[in-house]
């Protein structure tokens, strides 16, 4: 049984709510779906960062997360793994931007593929990781008896709320996509921008391990 009273999960649902519309990059790769595939592809994407939200998840409440702040290498590896696949994203879809997107996304990229990719880049993102075992123990009660009850509700709680704000987020800028995408060159141009953003997120974060690797 968990210990945590109504108004504590309140209290963090609200706080989570303004930490998950600040923009970030999941929420940047959420918008570059729903623009590029329409509102199913962003609420794919938005689906996709929640599961791996439930990998965190598990890490946060098992202590697996511990490790991978502690250790400098393993947290360099996994940043350097996900600026890759950031980079891999941008060069699929900018050598795919010409393709025709029907409003029906049949000839788009395959949902599955949208789900995998978000989840991938949600796991791989180490911060995500870090904040979970650092945020969530805030609102632990002290002197719980059930620590680990408690930080799996306040992480499923998160979730929920990331999951409704990524939501909402695809939905929109898919409805964004679907005014637009009759002109087939508006098309390549938003297929194109969603590459750059991919590269761009891919870039910043080897500039930002970059950085902390010269820092003294």
């Amino acid at each position: 049984m968990t210990e945590l009273t109504a108004y504590g999960i309140a209290m963090f649902c609200a706080t989570a709510l303004v930490i998950c519309v600040t923009p970030g990059p999941d929420m940047v790769y959420v918008v570059a779906n729903g623009i590029q595939g329409g509102v199913r592809a962003g609420l794919v994407a938005a689906v996709g960062m929640a599961t791996g939200m439930l990998v965190h998840t598990m890490f946060a409440v098992t202590g697996l997360s511990l490790f991978l702040s502690s250790s400098e290498s393993a947290f360099d590896l996994v940043k350097l793994l996900g600026a890759s696949y950031l980079l891999f994203i941008a060069v699929q879809t900018l050598k795919s931007r010409k393709e025709s997107l029907n409003l029906d996304d049949s000839e788009g990229l395959p949902l599955s593929k949208t789900f995998q990719r978000a989840v991938v880049t949600n796991v791989l993102n180490p911060k995500v990781a870090v904040f979970f075992l650092a945020f969530l123990p805030q609102f632990v009660p002290t002197g719980s008896q059930s620590p680990r009850t408690d930080l799996l509700v306040l992480a499923i709680a998160f979730l929920v709320v990331g999951l409704v704000v990524d939501g909402i987020i695809g939905f929109s800028s898919g409805k964004v996509r679907d005014l637009l995408a009759a002109d087939p060159r508006v098309t390549v141009v938003m297929n194109t921008c969603s590459g750059l953003i991919f590269g761009a997120l891919g870039f910043l974060q080897l500039g930002a391990l970059a950085a902390s690797r010269i820092a003294p």
